[in-house]
């Protein structure tokens, strides 16, 4: 294609042959492989069962534009995962998916790994992340979303520092609670140094 650097192998495999059709899909490049496969019961194609593993070593490649400088660089994603689903009945979908990737230095943090883990249903969603630095610095944050994007996460920044003007300052936090209902926001947090910061927004 047009936006895709290297080279890059397509190949699908359909079956036919047993009581549940098949499919399997990858793109493949010199750096980069995207599988993808699903599975349907020939007697009811909409009960849908999918996966994906795609690894890409540097994902700004695939896009068709070039992107401002301030945009951080994310290098080496991984991502895998599995869905299921009743075509006809969305409200039984369900997903487990994982995703990993590295984040260039922005400011305040040096660079990062991440990884991402991402379960349940639309009505009921767990989300975990869990980010560090090559100093030790690690941000840690859970919590729960729904379908109405009300959410309820905790967490903690810990071993972390960033350079407020001249004075390089920690950022070590605990991230009490982080709560949306409706159109109502409220945080509360407690600094290293004891401070207990709580806020809310409506």
């Amino acid at each position: 294609g047009t936006f895709v650097k290297d080279t890059a192998a397509l190949r699908i495999e359909a079956d036919f042959t047993d009581k549940n059709v098949l499919i399997n899909g990858n793109i493949k490049t010199k750096n980069d492989n995207i599988t993808i496969s699903a599975s349907a019961p020939k007697k009811d194609l909409t009960q849908l069962k999918a996966s994906t593993s795609i690894a890409v070593k540097d994902p700004l490649q695939w896009v068709p534009m070039k992107l401002p400088p301030s945009i951080p660089a994310i290098t080496n994603v991984s991502f895998s995962g599995n869905v299921s689903a009743s075509l006809l009945k969305m409200n039984n979908l369900q997903y487990n998916f994982t995703l990993r990737l590295h984040i260039g230095e922005f400011w305040p943090f040096l660079p990062l790994d991440a990884t991402i883990k991402v379960s349940g249903t639309p009505i009921h969603t767990m989300v975990e992340t869990f980010i560090k630095n090559n100093e030790g610095g690690t941000i840690f944050l859970e919590g729960t979303l729904n379908d109405k994007l009300d959410c309820d996460f905790s967490g903690e920044i810990a071993n972390m520092s960033a350079m407020y003007g001249p004075q390089m300052m920690p950022m070590d936090m605990d991230i009490q609670s982080i709560t949306k209902t409706g159109d109502d926001i409220e945080a509360s947090i407690e600094t290293r140094e004891g401070s207990v910061i709580k806020a809310r927004v409506a």
